[in-house]
Order: structure tokens, then C-alpha cells, then sequence
């Protein structure tokens, strides 16, 4: 029960992401925030579920570890989409399917972060914010499940993703007002400077 509801809690994140358009694209901080809120979401039913699992025996102990990781995959997979926007598996020329864990595998490969980026967001977007959302997405689909991060530390690590593209944009604002400033501060100047009409 908790797993369907957090399902749909990113089913809905994807959906807002998928049907952007180029006037109102969603950036990069929103994906993180959205993502952020998704972790919570399903850090919070993975939680209720494991606790609802106490009173069990200790042989199912390693059933709800399986199911706690396939969680995380699950995740892992939501968040490569955010990341990317595409979809799970994607069509090549040749009409062959690759998931896209593999898709971003390949460009990580070349080192082409770049590129593994959804490009509508046309590279607004700090860096190294990017290479560790993606990098805690392919800890997450790890094929083997033991490898695979909790989703408190997916939460921590997104959390910090978040922090560093806030700093960012913050930064940039900061710099174009104090560049509007400058710029009203010269017209004055120059306005005061010029010959006044006798």
C-alpha cells in the first residue's frame, strides 16, 4: 500500500516533467526539490512498512530487506527520468530498447554528463549538482541489490544536490542585480556629465 502511494506520488512528479513545454520548462533547482519531496514520500511508507513488519519472524527479515532495495531501484528509476526526461525505455534507430539506466550509462561512459541532462534545460544547471543526482540515480539501479544506498542517504545527498544548484542560482541573481545596478549608475552618470541645451 505504501509503495503504490508513493508510486503515484512520483508518477505525479514525472507527469509534470514530461508535459513541459519550452515556455515553462521546470529547472533544474524544481527537479531536485520535486525529487527531494518524492524521497521523503517514499522514505516515509518504506518506514511504515518495516515497522508494520516487527512482529514477523526473523526468517522474513531478508524479504523485507528485498523489498526495501527494489524501493530504492524503483527510485532510482524515477529519478533518471527527472534527471534525463525521458522515458524508462527508449527506442533507438535501429527500432532496438535500452533502458534508460543503460542509456545513461553509455553517456557516463564517454564522460558526457552534459548530454545525459534533459536539454531543455539548455545546461542552466550547476554541474557538480548534476553529476551527483545522477550519480546517486545509478546507486540506486545498481543491478546488485546489496549496493545499493538507503533512501535516508538518497535523501541526504539529495538534499545536498539541492543546496549546492539554491547557492547557485542565488548567486547568478545576486550578479545580474548588481549588474542592473551598475548599469543605472552609468546612464546617471553620463547623463549628469553630458552638456546640458542652453
Amino acid at each position: 500500500m505504501g509503495s503504490w502511494i508513493a508510486e503515484e506520488h512520483a508518477n505525479a512528479v514525472l507527469e509534470a516533467v514530461v508535459e513541459d513545454n519550452d515556455k515553462d520548462i521546470l529547472n533544474w533547482e524544481t527537479r531536485l526539490r520535486m525529487a527531494v519531496e518524492a524521497a521523503q514520500v517514499w522514505f516515509c511508507y518504506s518506514n511504515m512498512y518495516s515497522f508494520s513488519l516487527t512482529f514477523l519472524a526473523c526468517r522474513y527479515y531478508m524479504s523485507n530487506r528485498l523489498t526495501e532495495k527494489s524501493d530504492v531501484y524503483s527510485f532510482g528509476v524515477v529519478l533518471l527520468e527527472l534527471i534525463t526526461g525521458k522515458p524508462i525505455i527508449l527506442k533507438s534507430l535501429d527500432n532496438s530498447n535500452s533502458h534508460i539506466s543503460q542509456w545513461v550509462s553509455f553517456n557516463l561512459a564517454k564522460g558526457d554528463i552534459r548530454s545525459t541532462v534533459d536539454p531543455r534545460l539548455k545546461g542552466d544547471f550547476n554541474i557538480n549538482s548534476v553529476w551527483k543526482a545522477v550519480e546517486i540515480a545509478m546507486a540506486c539501479v545498481s543491478q546488485t541489490s546489496s549496493r545499493r544506498p538507503t533512501m535516508n542517504h538518497v535523501m541526504m545527498e539529495l538534499n545536498e544536490c539541492l543546496a549546492t544548484e539554491t547557492a547557485r542560482r542565488k548567486e547568478n541573481a545576486n550578479e545580474f542585480e548588481t549588474g542592473d545596478y551598475v548599469e543605472m549608475m552609468t546612464v546617471n552618470l553620463h547623463n549628469d556629465l553630458s552638456p546640458q541645451a542652453r
